[in-house]
């Protein structure tokens, strides 16, 4: 083995470490969500939640339907799940 191939395997393993730690969906009303889309189209993933009806709940919740979920804080995703508990969904 070469000395550059050796160095590949060892970022390739440092990437995929350092992937583990980051938190790769957030869990709303038992779904998961993915973190790389909009709030509002990642909403839409749990039964009973549409377009509408996301952009209702972040708007009562004030919270930019536009912001990816990868930005989101634990108190803001707090504040989302009591806001789809006056919702009845499945």
């Amino acid at each position: 083995m070469s000395a550059s191939s050796i160095k590949r395997i060892d970022d390739t393993i440092n990437v995929k470490v350092n992937y583990f730690f980051f938190p790769i969906m957030v869990r709303i009303s038992g779904v998961n969500i993915p973190n790389h889309k909009h709030l509002w189209v990642a909403l839409t993933s749990i039964y009973g939640v549409g377009p509408t009806r996301s952009k209702e709940i972040l708007k009562a919740a004030k919270i930019k339907a536009d912001r990816k979920v990868e930005t989101l804080s634990e108190e803001e995703l707090g504040v989302i799940r009591d806001e789809l508990k006056n919702y009845t969904l499945e």
